[in-house]
């Protein structure tokens, strides 16, 4: 049990020097959400936009020359089936002029969507699947293999 411990502690303090760092750096803007903070970010700098100063901005997360970009991100385990559920405020939002989905797998970027608002306005179903975006002309052409580089194995 104690080595359980010692494990899970030398893990977290990477983590939360990983955490700190972000935040020092500018990536991430709180302690709530690594992957939401991170997505806005990356968007931020695929489309050479900025974050909002205020950091409960709810209508849009970036801002370039021509958009307000609302940016989700999903991060869902092995096996979830969910997407993003689209909510009433998603369909009303007067500001956004486009969303953005990233999706992570493994905590990894794989691939950006940049709709525009209207997608989602007109959207019928409940919840945006990864498969429903691959069937449109909204993927980003980013590069991501960046963040794919191999990482240490993890000896638990």
């Amino acid at each position: 049990m104690n080595s359980d411990l010692t494990q899970v502690a030398i893990e977290w303090r990477k983590y939360v020097l990983a955490k700190n760092t972000l935040i020092k750096i500018g990536v991430n803007r709180s302690y709530k959400s690594s992957v939401g903070d991170f997505a806005e970010w990356l968007v931020a700098r695929i489309f050479e936009g900025s974050l909002p100063e205020s950091q409960s901005e709810s209508d849009y997360d970036v801002i370039t020359k021509d958009k307000r970009i609302q940016v989700k991100s999903i991060a869902k385990m092995e096996g979830n089936p969910n997407g993003y559920k689209v909510k009433d405020k998603d369909k009303n939002n007067k500001i956004a002029t486009h969303y953005a989905f990233v999706y992570f797998k493994d905590l990894i970027p794989k691939e950006i969507y940049l709709t525009p608002k209207q997608y989602l306005t007109d959207y019928k179903k409940t919840q945006v699947k990864i498969q429903d975006l691959r069937n449109t002309n909204y993927r980003i052409g980013f590069d991501l293999k960046l963040f794919e580089k191999e990482m240490p194995a993890h000896n638990y």
